[in-house]
């Protein structure tokens, strides 16, 4: 029994070292942590400020933050669970659906939350919900595009097996945004619609067959 579970675990990772852009943005993530480790306090948050998509960036730099904010993570745990999932869904994803599909995906996934945060967080400035200190606050990290995929990737299996994987997402990010009302949780809402509605049906359902899925 282990041994046949083994090998359907096998065969699903596949060849982790053909998912180019998993590997490489993996590679980018430990890099970068690597160097916001042997930074000092100050220039650690001097980096994350200058690279966060938060109102005052996204004003100055939109393009730019867009892009890089995506690059770094801060803690040692999201890094660790990042490449846990890299290695059990991102890889298998981009095995199946190509890596300029994975690419757009994720950039669906991250720039659509990101900008549907920041539309958020702008009205609520203006409205006086919120303080304006926020405009200038740390925001990094591989979520919003990781989650996508992943409620991408439930169009990757059998179609009551995906209602069960989205509709668990879907209450997790819900449930999420009642009990911490932090613009995150929003971000990671959006997200995980975007991959539902968006991602998995255009980039993953439409896929070309590659020829191990057509045996």
């Amino acid at each position: 029994m282990a041994a046949r579970w083994y090998e359907r675990l096998r065969s699903w990772i596949g060849r982790p070292s053909q998912a180019r852009a998993t590997v490489a943005y993996t590679a980018i993530l430990v890099a970068t942590k690597l160097v916001l480790d042997a930074s000092s306090p100050r220039l650690n948050q001097a980096i994350l400020e200058s690279v966060s998509t938060n109102l005052h960036q996204l004003h100055v730099h939109p393009v730019n933050v867009l892009i890089t904010s995506a690059l770094f993570v801060t803690d040692r745990d999201q890094l660790l669970a990042f490449a846990a999932v890299a290695l059990l869904i991102l890889s298998p994803l981009e095995q199946r659906i190509g890596t300029l599909r994975t690419i757009i995906g994720f950039a669906i996934g991250h720039v659509g939350a990101s900008v549907a945060v920041a539309a958020g967080l702008s009205y609520a400035v203006r409205a006086g919900e919120v303080s304006p200190s926020i405009q200038r606050t740390v925001d990094v990290g591989v979520s919003y595009g990781t989650l996508c995929l992943v409620a991408a990737f439930a169009f990757l299996i059998n179609y009551r097996l995906r209602l069960v994987v989205l509709f668990g997402l879907l209450c997790y990010s819900s449930v999420a945004v009642v009990m911490d009302d932090d613009y995150a949780r929003w971000g990671h809402l959006v997200s995980v619609l975007l991959g539902a509605a968006l991602v998995g049906p255009t980039l993953v359902l439409r896929r070309p067959r590659r020829a191990y899925e057509l045996e």
